[in-house]
């Protein structure tokens, strides 16, 4: 796991453009695997409810259940999202696609995730960075997320699709060796009426 710093995230998203700039956000601002990303249709987002559905992906051609039942889920749509999913819906108008996403060159569905391979190392080398699988989108996620202290640990296993909070934390504490020293040094391990501040693992 190689997670991509914020000012990176933003230097990959604004160095890419149309469909695939939207599909990188997406995958950085939900942490969705990227074989539930081509599995997406435009009936899966839903600005009602700033919701988007995963209940399927896709593997070597075939459209099956996401990887666990835990992986099933809702994962909320972030404000700083919605312009890119947006701009991939009239895409989709354009296209007449039923698809989120669809391959340029043949106009259908993408059947693997690792067709997404050339455009990810592309968009690399592009902004010179090192060699890195497209699936730290989803580890950059996690981490930002958890060290931003904005949600419960709770919160984001469930919006990835964790089995359980233990899954996320033992996955991910390496990456906050120094995490205990952010407390509030105002904490009473005595007193009920006092918070520690530091991220929420409720």
């Amino acid at each position: 796991m190689q997670p991509f710093k914020p000012e990176e995230v933003r230097i990959l998203i604004s160095h890419s453009n149309g469909w695939f700039q939207n599909m990188i956000a997406l995958a950085f601002y939900t942490g969705m695997r990227q074989g539930e990303i081509i599995a997406l249709t435009i009936s899966d987002i839903d600005f009602d409810s700033m919701t988007i559905n995963v209940d399927k992906r896709i593997a070597q051609g075939e459209i099956d259940t996401p990887k666990t039942e835990s992986s099933v889920r809702k994962v909320p749509i972030l404000e700083t999202l919605v312009p890119y999913l947006q701009k991939q819906l009239a895409i989709c108008k354009k296209e007449m696609c039923f698809s989120l996403f669809i391959n340029p060159h043949t106009k259908e569905s993408f059947y693997d995730s690792k067709k997404l391979s050339k455009y990810w190392y592309n968009l690399l080398n592009k902004c010179k960075f090192e060699e890195r699988r497209f699936y730290n989108s989803r580890h950059s996620f996690v981490t930002n997320m958890i060290r931003s202290g904005a949600v419960s640990i709770l919160d984001i296993s469930q919006m990835v699709g964790h089995k359980s909070i233990e899954e996320t934390i033992s996955t991910y504490a390496k990456f906050f060796p120094e995490e205990h020293l952010r407390i509030s040094r105002s904490v009473d391990p005595f007193t009920d009426t006092t918070t520690d501040t530091r991220l929420r693992m409720r």
